[in-house]
């Protein structure tokens, strides 16, 4: 995702007036998903590195417009603390505290991201955990979120998913079933217990409803 938002920001021609957003201060991108109408949407982690010293500097959920004639159309960007502000309170609670009082963004980390068809995105995080399933975020009207930047994100818990213990990794929205393809893997950092790193990834199918029984685990996945 990096690549792709370094070479569009780079390379590609740009619409005289088109906001220009330097890559190297946009930071750990994960994921990037596309509408029905071909509009590109990136999201960093939002998680705060041990040696940030701001909290979610350099975080984004960036909406990339190219035009026919392959012109960077717009390019506009919500900071990542308009989304923190907006999480439901059942997952902030599950973040732990900093010693004001706030949610502590070190514990919260997105990897996934997918178009919805009600003109939403989702988010899939990979932590927290909610007990022991995965998270679901959804931002509604994304057209909305972009064109009215002072207003406050609307985010809502979507789904817990329950993926045998592990976060989402990555994900993607399957126009021909309806539904989502979850990558899941380890929800603590790499540095985190031998147990955790035993854990299997694996390839879900998710129906886009809270529905277990159409939560179907695909394949293992060898974590190499």
């Amino acid at each position: 995702e990096e690549h792709l938002y370094q070479g569009m920001v780079e390379k590609l021609p740009r619409k005289k007036n088109s906001q220009k957003l330097d890559h190297k201060a946009v930071k750990d991108l994960e994921e990037a998903a596309v509408s029905p109408q071909g509009d590109i949407f990136l999201i960093s982690s939002h998680n705060k590195m041990k040696n940030d010293k701001a909290e979610v500097k350099g975080h984004h959920l960036l909406r990339l417009r190219i035009n026919s004639a392959a012109q960077v159309e717009s390019l506009v960007s919500r900071p990542g603390k308009d989304l923190f502000l907006g999480l439901p309170e059942e997952v902030t609670a599950s973040l732990g505290q900093k010693a004001a009082g706030e949610a502590d963004p070190a514990n919260f980390d997105i990897e996934g991201l997918a178009w919805h068809p009600d003109g939403d995105l989702l988010l899939g995080l990979r932590s927290p955990l909610l007990g022991s399933n995965a998270v679901i975020l959804r931002v509604h009207d994304v057209e909305a979120v972009f064109a009215k930047p002072d207003e406050a994100m609307v985010v809502t818990l979507e789904a817990k998913l329950d993926l045998q213990g592990l976060g989402v990794r990555g994900m993607c929205y399957d126009a021909l079933s309806g539904g989502y393809w979850l990558i899941a893997g380890v929800s603590s950092n790499p540095g985190g217990s031998e147990v955790s790193k035993k854990r299997p990834w694996a390839l879900w199918f998710w129906n886009g409803r809270a529905d277990k029984k159409r939560m179907k685990k695909k394949k293992k996945m060898q974590q190499s």
